[in-house]
C-alpha cells in the first residue's frame, strides 16, 4: 500500500479539495493510504465528514521555524523578485486594505531596486538554492511524520503562504519523495515569489501557469492545467432547488428579482454600499421590483464586527445565513451543505454586485450580469483608504479587460449599471463568455477528477 501526505493548512483548502471529486476519489482507492496533516485537532465534524479505514489524520502543532537570517533578511528579499502592478501597490501600501501604510520611500527604493532584480532569473533559483542548501537543520524535527509513514508523494496545495507545505516540499526533496503542490487561489502568483518549488505544479488556468513560467521560473513542463475543482459543483444540476423553494427558505416573493450582494474582505465600506442599494428600491428608482441579499464576507462573522446586522430588520433586505467555522482552522471551512447554498444563491440571483472579488467570476460561472463597485460607499475618502486601488492588481486586470464585468465609479454609474441589467440581461453576455475562457479554463465538473488523477499518475 502506497502513502500520500496531504497538508490542509486552511479552511478555503478544505473546500478546494476535502469538499470536492479530488479527495473522493483518492479516498475510493484502496490501496491508498492517505494522511492529512492539519494545523491543529480536527473539529468532531471534520473527523466524521473524513472518516475512512485507509484514511490517517496527523495534527501539526506550533510554529514552524526559520531563523533569524532566513526570517528577516533571505525571506523579504525573495518575496520581493516577483515585480508587478500588484507587489508595487504592496510596496507603497501594504497588502492589507483595511489596514493601509503610508510607506513613500519603501516604495521609492523598493520599485528602483526590485524591478531589475525580478527580472533576473538565475536570482531566483540561487535564492531557493540557497534557502535548501543552508537551513536544513530548521527542517529536522518535522521530519518523524516522513520516517513514520513513508510517503510515497506529498501534495500541498498552499505554497505561497503556508511554512508546514513548505517544509513538506523540502523534507521531499531530501528524501527523493515526488510532490505536487499547487497555491489556494487564482490570485497568488503574482504577489511574491515561492521560496520552494514542487516537482509538479497544478493551477486552474492559462493565466495561472503563465505567471508560473514568467515570474515564478518555473518549466512549463511541470505544469499541469485542471480548471477550479470548487466549480465542478456548479455543473451538478441536482442540488439546484427550484425558484419557489429557493425564495421559501430565503423569505423571498418569487415576484421580486434579486439583487445578490457579496462583500469582500477588507473593503470596510461595504456596508455603505447595502445602504446605497436599498435606497434605490425604498426611492423606487429600479425599474423592477427589487430585494437585496446581502452575503457578508465570511471573516465579518469571525472578527464578529456586526457591519452588516443591521439589515435584518431592513424592509428590502434579506441577510443570508452564517457559514460554518472550524476551530482547527480559526475561521472558515464551509460544510457541502454551505457550498450549495452559495450556488443556489448564484443561481436564482438576477444581477450580481460585489467588487474586487473572486465572486465575479463565480457568478460569470452561471452568466448573471456582473456589477463591480469601485467607489467608497457614501463618501470619498483619502487615496490610503481607498479600496479602488485593488483594481490595480495584476491578477484582476484580465477579469475587467474581459468586459464581462461592469466597473461603476458612482452612485449614479450604479443605478444605472442596475436598471440596465434589469432590463436585459444577456447584456454583456460575450464579455462574461470570455472571463470565463480566459479564467475558468475548462468548466465540465472534472476538474476535481483532473488533480486526483494528476496525483495518482505521479504515484
Amino acid at each position: 500500500m502506497k502513502t500520500i501526505f496531504i497538508s490542509i493548512p486552511k479552511g478555503i483548502i478544505a473546500r478546494n479539495i476535502l469538499q470536492t471529486n479530488v479527495f473522493r476519489i483518492l479516498k475510493a482507492q484502496k490501496d491508498l493510504r492517505i494522511v492529512l496533516i492539519f494545523p491543529a485537532t480536527p473539529d468532531d465534524f471534520l473527523k466524521k465528514e473524513l472518516g475512512a479505514e485507509n484514511v490517517i489524520i496527523e495534527e501539526w502543532r506550533g510554529k514552524v521555524k526559520a531563523g533569524i537570517l532566513r526570517h528577516f533578511i533571505l525571506y523579504p528579499f525573495m518575496r520581493n523578485l516577483v515585480y508587478t502592478e500588484t507587489s508595487r501597490q504592496f510596496l507603497r501600501w501594504g497588502s492589507k486594505i483595511s489596514q493601509p501604510q503610508d510607506t513613500p520611500i519603501r516604495y521609492f527604493f523598493g520599485s528602483l531596486f526590485f524591478g531589475p532584480l525580478s527580472k533576473i532569473k538565475f536570482l531566483k533559483r540561487f535564492c531557493r538554492w540557497l534557502d535548501f542548501k543552508f537551513f536544513a537543520a530548521y527542517d529536522k524535527e518535522y521530519e518523524s511524520l516522513f520516517d513514520k509513514y513513508q510517503p510515497s508523494l506529498v501534495f500541498v496545495s498552499h505554497l505561497l503562504d503556508s511554512p508546514i507545505d513548505m517544509v513538506l516540499v523540502r523534507i521531499a526533496r531530501r528524501r527523493s519523495i515526488p510532490s505536487v503542490g499547487m497555491v489556494k487561489s487564482w490570485d497568488n502568483l503574482d504577489k511574491r515569489l515561492l521560496t520552494v518549488l514542487p516537482d509538479t505544479f497544478l493551477v486552474w488556468n492559462e493565466k495561472m501557469r503563465d505567471d508560473l513560467v514568467q515570474l515564478q521560473d518555473v518549466n512549463p513542463k511541470d505544469i499541469i492545467i485542471t480548471g477550479f475543482p470548487q466549480f465542478d459543483l456548479y455543473r451538478d444540476s441536482r442540488i439546484f432547488l427550484t425558484r419557489k423553494e429557493y425564495c421559501r427558505q430565503m423569505g423571498i416573493d418569487p415576484a421580486k428579482k434579486i439583487i445578490f450582494f457579496g462583500s469582500q474582505w477588507g473593503f470596510i465600506y461595504d456596508d455603505e454600499i447595502v445602504e446605497i442599494l436599498h435606497q434605490f428600491i425604498a426611492d423606487q428608482l429600479l425599474k423592477k421590483d427589487c430585494v437585496i441579499l446581502v452575503r457578508p464576507h465570511f471573516e465579518e462573522y469571525l472578527l464578529k464586527t456586526g457591519r452588516f446586522n443591521r439589515f435584518k430588520n431592513y424592509p428590502y433586505a434579506v441577510l443570508d445565513r452564517k457559514e460554518r467555522t472550524s476551530t482547527c482552522f480559526g475561521g472558515w471551512n464551509p460544510s457541502i451543505e454551505d457550498v450549495r447554498h452559495l450556488a443556489n444563491n448564484l443561481y436564482h440571483c438576477d444581477i450580481l454586485v460585489t467588487s474586487c472579488s473572486t465572486l465575479s467570476i463565480d457568478g460569470a460561472v452561471f452568466d448573471k450580469p456582473i456589477i463591480n463597485v469601485a467607489f467608497d460607499g457614501l463618501r470619498e475618502r483619502p487615496r490610503r483608504y481607498s479600496y479602488v486601488r485593488a483594481y490595480k492588481y495584476t491578477h484582476y486586470k484580465p477579469v475587467i479587460n474581459s468586459g464581462g464585468v461592469k466597473l461603476v465609479y458612482n452612485q449614479k454609474e450604479l443605478l444605472n449599471a442596475i436598471n440596465q441589467y434589469l432590463e436585459n440581461p444577456s447584456l454583456d453576455s460575450h464579455g462574461r463568455e470570455r472571463l470565463r475562457r480566459r479564467i475558468c479554463y475548462k468548466l465540465d465538473g472534472k476538474a476535481g477528477q483532473r488533480i486526483a488523477e494528476a496525483i495518482l499518475e505521479r504515484l
